[in-house]
């Protein structure tokens, strides 16, 4: 009868009126029925945490199998008077900042040495895919690639096979070709940019021969073998071989240049048939000097040319060593000073001439050759001297080459970046760094003057 009643009672009933009727329900039992108080609470107890889906009589047990994860426990108070726990707590602190620390270091550690192990192994196994694609075999698998027309160039045939490459496209993977083919083959590593040049030197095109060979002059600058490349650029040893290297190739192609003029002038050059640098120079300058400024040039001739515009372009083609036998006829002051200086010029392996002499031929240009109305002489003078940098020499500079090639000459590689950003004005009005030329081209510059 009391289940029907309870259960009764349950019908419709919220959670707010399920206690007071359970209640009410328990006083109306008779003694007899009702057990002692103990356990009529925890039957009550249990019914009400029975609806919420709790059981009652198994939560302890419960509770006591719960696994709480560990935690670091906070420190203790400390009063502000209580030396010996602030110095405990202090160091405390210290420990368990220095524990967190090397963890924290040790999984980046390694997570760093994991994924470079990664990259190890798919590097190691690309090369073994590229090495096995180069063995022929029969049971490799066989993929013929769909051809394709290109886009810039139309369907030709170059040695009786049918292809879509231009002659230029064909010459540049010849030799790509050939360079993977020796790299995979485990020898020695050829000089690319060296067959990219000989290459291109062969399709007859004077501007991809130009640029070639210009790349192939800068890549022979040595390299930093380790630490930051960035960084190593900067040194002075990088920079003294970037500059070497850069005024050879304008050099060099100024020599060029110049055997294309004489030999297209003929009956102005006078070259004659004696071979050697000073008697081409000799015949460019009867081409190109006005005959209205030979009038201007000082202290005469050598080897029947006037002897500072003989020196300068000898200098512009790289070509010291070759005016020293002339420059014995002519005994001017200026010239014997010159010639001494040219003599230990060559001796030099980084174009630079001793301190003394140096400092000697500056004070001469101060005195006497920075106002004379040779042009050629003030920029002889300036390029061995390395004084007055920042003169554009507008009279003979006529090209952004000789522009270029007069500001290396006078490139000071011995200064470092952070001492021409911090030197007074006087220093820098004396010399000119590779950083100071690269911003002067670069920002002040630009691409209008290109």
């Amino acid at each position: 009868m009391y289940c029907v009643e309870i259960c009764s009672s349950r019908i419709g009933r919220c959670n707010d009126c399920f206690f007071p009727s359970t209640s009410r329900l328990w006083i109306s039992l008779p003694l007899s029925v009702l057990p002692n108080s103990y356990n009529l609470s925890s039957f009550i107890k249990a019914i009400l945490l029975g609806s919420k889906g709790i059981d009652l009589p198994h939560i302890t047990s419960r509770l006591e199998n719960l696994v709480t994860a560990r935690t670091l426990q906070p420190l203790e108070a400390v009063a502000d008077t209580d030396i010996a726990a602030f110095l405990r707590n202090e160091r405390e602190n210290a420990i368990i900042t220095a524990v967190e620390d090397s963890k924290r270091r040790t999984c980046e550690e390694v997570d760093k040495l994991f994924w470079k192990q990664q990259q190890a192994e798919w590097e190691q196994r690309k090369q073994h895919l590229l090495s096995a694609f180069t063995h022929t075999g029969t049971d490799l698998l066989n993929i013929n690639a769909q051809q394709q027309e290109s886009v810039v160039t139309v369907p030709r045939t170059v040695g009786g096979l049918s292809s879509t490459l231009s002659s230029e496209e064909t010459a540049y993977v010849k030799v790509i070709q050939q360079y993977n083919k020796e790299v995979l083959q485990g020898g020695i590593r050829p000089n690319l940019p060296e067959a990219l040049n000989v290459a291109m030197s062969d399709l007859g095109d004077q501007g991809i021969s130009d640029l070639w060979s210009l790349v192939h002059c800068i890549t022979e600058v040595p390299i930093s073998v380790g630490g930051d490349a960035a960084q190593a650029r900067t040194t002075s040893r990088v920079q003294a071989a970037l500059v070497k290297q850069a005024r050879g190739y304008l050099e060099k192609s100024y020599g060029s240049y110049m055997s294309t003029v004489v030999y297209s002038h003929l009956e102005r050059a006078k070259l004659g048939g004696v071979p050697g640098l000073v008697p081409l120079v000799r015949a460019y300058l009867d081409v190109i000097l006005p005959k209205q400024t030979i009038p201007t040039l000082e202290d005469g001739v050598a080897g029947n040319a006037p002897v500072w515009p003989l020196i300068y372009f000898c200098l512009r083609a790289g070509g010291a060593k070759s005016v020293l036998e002339t420059l014995a006829d002519n005994g001017s002051p200026s010239v014997v000073e010159i010639l001494n200086a040219l003599e230990l010029y060559e001796k030099s392996d980084s174009n630079k001439l001793p301190p003394d002499v140096e400092k000697k031929l500056r004070m001469s240009y101060k005195r006497l050759i920075k106002n004379s109305a040779d042009p050629f002489k003030r920029a002889v003078y300036c390029i061995l001297s390395h004084c007055d940098p920042h003169d554009d020499h507008v009279d003979i500079a006529t090209t952004t080459d000789d522009y270029l090639w007069i500001k290396l000459c006078v490139v000071d590689c011995d200064i470092s970046p952070s001492a021409s950003t911090s030197s007074s004005s006087s220093i820098l009005q004396e010399s000119l760094s590779l950083n100071q030329l690269q911003n002067l081209l670069y920002e002040q510059y630009g691409k209008a003057f290109a």
